[in-house]
């Protein structure tokens, strides 16, 4: 069946980690059929898979329905819909949609669409890759001049921002920030959204970066392999920092704030060599305290 397609088309109504996620269940389909024409619709920036050669940007159209798993075009084109949430099953506890509930997720969409692809790779061989080179010259060298500047000193990412999916409260980063900025000095706090915290050890990625479209979430996942912790809430900035090149760096650990630890980390029950740590408070000391016990591990 797969051979008689013209068109493949994925489309994703849905946030940028959920897009992020599924790059390397893409790029097989992509590697199995080489000769069909690829786009991904989406409602988030064009530059969002510019490091994946044949991959078009496309807008979401009526037809794309959220609520099928693919629909066939009249001229030979799949539309693939990659959003995990659209069944239950996919999704655990928490909103858990770690990378071995996706593989699972994508072996049964192939098999919907009659594509012979296997996902027979181990589980962390999903995990996401960026190929950084393909991104803006401009944005990466802006990182490495903060890097260079801040060397020999730490880097912690801290992704504060809000979430959108319920798989952890929002509450405010910045008292506790404050805090972690006084009590490390040496250290140099990288966020992802904006504070009130006007330390000069405190940066944040829209300045360092300053991309002029504002989109830099590839570039903030570039700017995460300089760091040695990652905290977030499993959600946006953190979701582009918890890829394959970070999970297999033994010096990096990732802190994650969610209501369940079960969705707190993407990759799951996965072995990987990065240390993982979860924890589901939210008042000001005990987020600082997190924070600097893993800070000090």
């Amino acid at each position: 069946m797969s051979n008689t397609y013209r068109l493949i088309c994925f489309y994703n109504r849905f946030g940028n980690g959920d897009l992020f996620i599924s790059r390397e269940f893409i790029k097989e389909v992509m590697e199995r059929y080489p000769e069909i024409e690829y786009h991904y619709a989406h409602a988030k920036s064009s530059r969002m898979f510019e490091d994946i050669q044949g991959l078009n940007h496309s807008k979401v159209l009526e037809m794309m329905r959220g609520d099928r798993h693919l629909i066939i075009g009249q001229t030979r084109d799949l539309y693939m819909n990659t959003w995990i949430g659209l069944n239950g099953k996919y999704v655990g506890a928490g909103i858990a949609c770690p990378i071995e509930n996706q593989k699972w997720f994508w072996t049964d969409l192939v098999k919907m669409c009659r594509l012979d692809v296997n996902f027979s790779k181990p589980d962390i061989e999903y995990l996401p890759r960026v190929n950084y080179s393909s991104l803006s010259q401009e944005y990466t060298e802006r990182i490495h001049s903060f890097v260079e500047q801040t060397q020999p000193n730490r880097l912690v990412m801290v992704c504060n921002g809000h979430v959108q999916s319920n798989q952890a409260e929002n509450f405010d980063f910045d008292p506790a920030i404050q805090l972690l900025a006084d009590e490390f000095p040496n250290i140099h706090f990288i966020l992802t959204t904006s504070t009130n915290v006007k330390n000069e050890n405190v940066h944040l990625t829209s300045n360092i970066i300053n991309a002029d479209d504002r989109f830099d979430l590839n570039e903030i996942s570039y700017l995460s392999t300089f760091t040695d912790t990652i905290v977030g809430r499993s959600s946006g900035p953190h979701i582009f920092s918890s890829t394959y090149e970070n999970y297999l760096d033994e010096n990096k650990a990732f802190l994650s704030f969610t209501y369940s630890e079960a969705g707190g980390h993407v990759s799951g029950k996965t072995l990987v060599k990065a240390k993982r740590y979860w924890s589901g408070v939210t008042d000001t000391q005990g987020v600082f305290k997190k924070i600097r016990s893993v800070i000090e591990r």
